[in-house]
């Protein structure tokens, strides 16, 4: 065995999911798992961004994953150790941006990733939390406005049962009307909210579906 696959072997050697370890053993042996054959230094180099990612070093992954993108995208190389390595380092990538709060990454990695794989569930999902996070204002003001209806319509009926049904009877259709219309109005506001979002990544996936592309 050569001293360069060596590095190849020891680093394989290390649990899979012990990410800290393989990290560790990584940035002390970059000069020896440089000198890898290609293939032994793609599968390590890329174990290693992915050991990042798990380990919540978002930063650093993302110096990392760009190189490893070009390099897969140069050499065609789409599946490392049977992992589809170009897709997971796009998605992780995406996820990075979601979560050091840049939507706007995430959301054009995510429409990147759904045009290669319009199937991809967790790419799917990803841009609904991000476009809800994108819009958080709006989001978060209509979520508050349904909250408000929802408690007036409580208020609402306890007035109905404590006051107008007992002394004002003949107000209590006017007041179950309104009682039913700020219910409505609270439920279809968070449907307004959830099917938006939904819609903006549906509309995204049909149009980079393969059926659709046909037309």
């Amino acid at each position: 065995m050569s001293f360069r696959s060596s590095a190849y072997y020891q680093y394989s050697s290390i649990e899979k999911t012990s990410f800290r370890e393989r990290v560790r053993y990584f940035e002390s042996h970059i000069d020896e798992i440089n000198g890898l054959p290609f293939d032994e230094y793609v599968e390590v180099k890329s174990d290693y961004v992915f050991a990042l990612f798990e380990l919540g070093k978002y930063h650093k992954f993302l110096r990392y994953v760009d190189g490893m993108i070009e390099t897969v995208i140069i050499e065609n190389i789409f599946t490392v150790d049977g992992r589809n390595v170009y897709e997971d380092l796009l998605f992780n990538k995406a996820a990075c941006h979601y979560n050091l709060k840049q939507y706007d990454g995430a959301i054009y990695i995510c429409k990147e990733l759904i045009k290669i794989n319009p199937t991809h569930k967790l790419a799917q999902k990803l841009f609904r939390k991000s476009l809800k996070e994108k819009g958080i204002n709006w989001y978060e003001i209509n979520k508050a406005i349904a909250v408000v209806f929802l408690l007036s319509a409580i208020s609402v009926v306890m007035v109905e049962l404590l006051v107008v049904d007992p002394f004002y009877e003949m107000y209590s259709h006017h007041v179950k009307f309104f009682r039913k219309l700020l219910l409505t109005a609270s439920v279809g506001l968070l449907l307004f909210n959830e099917c938006w979002v939904r819609y903006q990544c549906y509309r995204h996936v049909r149009k980079h579906s393969p059926r659709e592309k046909k037309h």
